[in-house]
Parts: C-alpha cells; sequence; structure tokens
C-alpha cells in the first residue's frame, strides 16, 4: 500500500490538497480531501499512519 498526494487547482482560489491510500490492487482504500495546504495534508497522513489496529469504530447515523 502506498498514500498519493494530489494538488487539486481551483480556478478561484489557491489550489487544495487531497490524499489518498492506495491498496496493492492499486483501488483507494481511502481518501482525504479539501486541504489548504500541503503540509496539512502530509499531517494528516502521518496521523492515518499512527493509527491502531485496536481504533474503536464509531458509527453515526445520517
Amino acid at each position: 500500500m502506498h498514500f498519493e498526494v494530489i494538488k487539486v487547482p481551483r480556478a478561484s482560489a489557491e489550489p487544495q490538497w487531497d490524499w489518498k491510500l492506495i491498496n496493492d490492487s492499486g483501488a483507494t482504500a481511502a481518501y482525504g480531501e479539501g486541504y489548504r495546504s500541503k503540509l496539512d495534508c502530509e499531517h494528516a497522513i502521518v496521523a492515518v499512519k499512527a493509527l491502531e489496529m485496536d481504533t474503536p469504530i464509531n458509527y453515526v447515523e445520517e
């Protein structure tokens, strides 16, 4: 698996930064979007990488 960082241009504003976690089959396993800076995007990736396997799942009804 690997992460991809994507710079997304926008016509009326500064670009935003997104990330994707790509599995070994090439499919997107997870993603985050809308970061204002590359550094913020990278910090989000570090946070995801630091997650423990026993991280709880919270179910939210919309």
